[in-house]
């Protein structure tokens, strides 16, 4: 699900929580933006599945440009002793890759350059996805131009312009 979309950034949101998912996701989006560096914020959902399948999750998460790994979402479980998102990040040969805290990745979204970044995983990540999204689209202006944009799409220009008055854009 696309949650900002414009021509200076985009944010995209999915479920993805398993290395097959992950593939897919990142090749359906290679496929739209070919030559868009993608970065992939993915938080990995469960101790004993990122320990069965860390082979898998590594090599999928490989192929992004940039990975940031949130700490594993251990929805039912408790932790297992040296299963953790540095795990994965020891393994993978990426260069640009790391783990942050949900509080860092939202000061890094914050401050970003990046255009694309896909956001992924079954755990709580989705509380970070409303503010990634309003930190991407960070200043008023901006803001708007993302409503805009999507108005313009559906053709609501009516709308718009009732917008436009009331804050004065």
């Amino acid at each position: 699900e696309f949650k900002v979309k414009t021509s200076e950034k985009i944010v995209i949101d999915d479920y993805a929580h398993h290395p097959e998912e992950l593939n897919a996701l990142i090749s359906g989006v290679r496929s739209l933006y070919p030559n868009e560096k993608l970065v992939l914020v993915f938080q990995p959902h469960l101790y004993s599945r990122t320990q069965d399948q860390a082979k898998g999750f590594v090599e999928v998460l490989d192929k992004a440009d940039e990975v940031i790994l949130l700490p594993i979402y251990p929805a039912r479980e408790l932790p297992i002793e040296g299963v953790s998102s540095d795990m994965l990040i020891d393994k993978m040969t990426l260069t640009n890759k790391r783990v942050l805290s949900k509080e860092s990745l939202l000061e890094w979204a914050k401050n970003t350059n990046d255009k694309l970044i896909v956001m992924a995983g079954a755990g709580d990540i989705d509380v970070c996805i409303e503010n990634v999204k309003n930190l991407c689209s960070h200043d008023r202006g901006r803001t708007f131009k993302v409503i805009r944009e999507s108005l313009a799409e559906l053709n609501y220009k009516v709308f718009f312009k009732i917008i436009s008055i009331k804050f004065k854009i």
